[in-house]
């Protein structure tokens, strides 16, 4: 997460670069993080901003460390990880090929664009851990499936495949896993023809639509962690 927040950061500083695309190497996006490895730091009574602004997303290109006494304090925990990562306003695309689960599935509804793969699936994962969504899910997700189907998805960690993904507005684009990385690239060449200031108003008016803000519902999604949180 450190990297790929570098990443964002390298995009949103040269004007020569256009887009952002994620991709993965493997037929996995992203399985989110492990749950042993988390354990310590999502208990009841735990701190995962500890994990957040130290050792596992922190460092030199992460997040920045924050003290013992801005930690307490701390409103949005590893939502600060994604309101970084949003601070590019250049368009991010999320090339999918394989599954998106977890904190994965919640990354991946954070960029702008999905273009994914036929054998692309999502899985929210939280209850199935025995934790609530975080990275923003209960917000973007409602935002491009329809409520109702949000909360399904979410409480009932129901599959979604690249057939319905699409349907439902949670993709944008569905190709061949062959053609998947030349695609997503393609898109964001074609955004990168626009001129620079009119795709940056409009990366912002469009993340700015919905009348939540996402850091209100990732203050509400951090606050409800580390109240109830805990390893299945």
């Amino acid at each position: 997460m450190a990297e790929l927040l570098e990443a964002s950061r390298t995009v949103q500083q040269d004007d020569s670069l256009g887009a952002l695309v994620v991709a993965a190497n493997g037929p996995v996006w992203s399985s989110g993080g492990d749950p042993n490895a988390l354990q310590s730091g999502f208990g009841p009574g735990a701190d995962a901003s500890y994990l957040v602004h130290r050792e596992k997303i922190g460092g030199e290109n992460g997040l920045g460390d924050l003290s013992d006494q801005a930690i307490e304090f701390d409103a949005l925990g590893i939502g600060a990880w994604l309101t970084a990562y949003l601070q590019c306003e250049k368009p991010l695309i999320a090339a999918i090929d394989g599954v998106a689960v977890g904190g994965g599935f919640a990354l991946a509804l954070a960029h702008d664009v999905r273009v994914i793969s036929d054998r692309a699936r999502f899985m929210p994962a939280f209850n199935g851990l025995g934790v609530g969504p975080e990275l923003g899910a209960s917000w973007t997700l409602a935002r491009l499936v329809n409520p109702s189907r949000a909360a399904s998805i979410i409480m009932t960690n129901t599959w979604v495949d690249a057939d319905e993904a699409l349907a439902s507005g949670l993709a944008n684009l569905t190709v061949t896993s062959a053609d998947l990385l030349a695609t997503a690239v393609d898109y964001g060449a074609r955004i990168s023809a626009r001129p620079l200031p009119q795709v940056l108003a409009a990366v912002r008016a469009l993340r700015e639509a919905a009348g939540t803000t996402l850091e209100q519902r990732l203050a509400l999604e951090w606050d409800a962690r580390r109240a109830s949180a805990g390893p299945a």
